[in-house]
C-alpha cells in the first residue's frame, strides 16, 4: 500500500517543520510525535499504527483511543496537538 499525500498535507507538514508549536496528530511523523511530552518512540508508533488502521482522528480527544494514552498523558499534550 502506497500513500501519496495531498498538496494540503505536504503544506501542513512544511508549516509544522517551520516551528509550529502544535503537532497535527493526523499527519505528524514519528520524530514529530516524539517531541510531545510523554510520547516516546513506542507510543508514537502506536499513534501512527492507530491512524493507519482506523483513519484520521476526528478530534484531539480521539488520541485517548490509542492503547497506552490515558487521561493524564492526554492532559499533558492537549494544548500541543491538533487534528487540522
Amino acid at each position: 500500500k502506497i500513500y501519496v499525500p495531498t498538496r494540503e498535507e505536504v503544506s501542513q507538514w512544511a508549516s509544522e517543520e517551520q516551528g509550529n508549536s502544535t503537532v497535527n496528530i493526523n499527519t505528524a511523523t514519528l520524530e514529530r510525535l516524539c517531541e510531545l511530552p510523554g510520547i516516546g518512540e513506542s507510543k508514537a508508533t502506536d499513534i501512527i499504527a492507530y491512524r493507519e488502521k482506523y483513519g484520521s482522528f476526528e478530534s484531539t480527544e480521539d488520541i485517548k483511543k490509542v492503547p497506552g494514552i490515558k487521561i493524564n498523558l492526554y492532559e499533558k499534550i492537549t494544548d500541543r496537538i491538533r487534528v487540522k
